[in-house]
């Protein structure tokens, strides 16, 4: 037997051999296991390194618990960064505290809460009130009228107001 390796030559684009495709079969493994979805820890985990004080990319979040880039971008992705605290005021309370403003403009905020029956702050209904285009529900300075600023009029029954 000799020694000599056997050295194969492409194949020619003259050849008329075809060569035979590997069976599917024997790539893919049907006993593989999928890698399960991630726990609500997991996420929690992900968002903290994220959102929280770390500030780690998405790059620098897999390296460190060891899961796949792709995954943890699509986790921050699609769930959304949860702001604020809970809604104080259904559209309900929102349409009827514009309606009680409609009725009468220069209704307080206390009155609005009792009238609509809602336990909220004045804050919370002002935000409201923003949100429906009614942001500065504040009346105009009118001047005051003082009696020094009266002076006799020379035509009978009207007096001047001095500037």
């Amino acid at each position: 037997m000799s020694s000599a390796k056997r050295v194969s030559k492409p194949p020619s684009s003259t050849s008329h051999r075809t060569m035979q495709r590997r069976p599917l079969k024997d790539l893919i493994d049907s006993n593989r296991a999928r890698a399960g979805e991630l726990t609500p820890y997991e996420l929690g985990i992900i968002h903290g390194f994220n959102f929280g004080g770390l500030g780690l990319g998405s790059r620098e979040i897999s390296d460190e618990l060891e899961i796949p880039e792709s995954t943890v971008q699509r986790i921050l992705e699609e769930t959304p960064r949860d702001r604020g605290g809970p809604v104080r005021l259904s559209s309900r309370d929102e349409r009827t505290i514009l309606s009680a403003l409609c009725a009468d403009p220069s209704i307080s905020y206390k009155e609005i809460r009792r009238k609509v029956g809602v336990d909220a702050s004045d804050y919370t209904i002002r935000q409201c009130l923003k949100k429906l285009g009614y942001g500065d529900r504040s009346r105009k300075k009118r001047p005051q009228v003082t009696k020094e600023a009266v002076k006799p009029s020379t035509r009978p029954g009207q007096a001047d107001v001095v500037q």
